[in-house]
């Protein structure tokens, strides 16, 4: 019995290391994958909040289309169940950080940018 399932949406592509280690991280830990043929803000936001995402990896640009469209939405049901947001391609501005942290409010942020060869390494170590 899984105690606390992972459910992991993946955004970054399977060809890249942070998206290659957080696929394998999520298979290790007998996780569940939510995955899109490419990145849609829209798709994202709804599937936080019909699968129960607890965690998943983000860039700014992907943080600031998130962002834009929770900040839209009357409910937002993913607040509570995200609790680990991995950051990669470089740093979130203050803004980004702070909007983060109201929209995700149970999520542990951690930045991992240019971190390329010990990503796999530093992604299981979160799980």
């Amino acid at each position: 019995m899984l105690l606390d399932l992972q459910v992991y949406l993946h955004t970054a592509p399977l060809c890249h290391i942070g998206g290659l280690s957080s696929a394998m991280a999520m298979l290790m830990v007998g996780g569940c994958h939510v995955l899109f043929p490419k990145f849609e803000a829209t798709s994202a936001v709804e599937a936080i909040e019909q699968h129960s995402v607890t965690s998943l990896i983000t860039v700014p640009t992907i943080m600031a289309d998130l962002i834009t469209l929770i900040r839209k939405k009357e409910t937002w049901k993913g607040k509570d169940n995200v609790k680990k947001i991995l950051n990669g391609g470089g740093s979130l501005s203050a803004e980004l950080i702070k909007d983060a942290t109201k929209y995700f409010p149970k999520a542990k942020l951690f930045s991992a940018y240019g971190l390329s060869s010990l990503s796999h390494f530093f992604l299981s170590l979160l799980i």
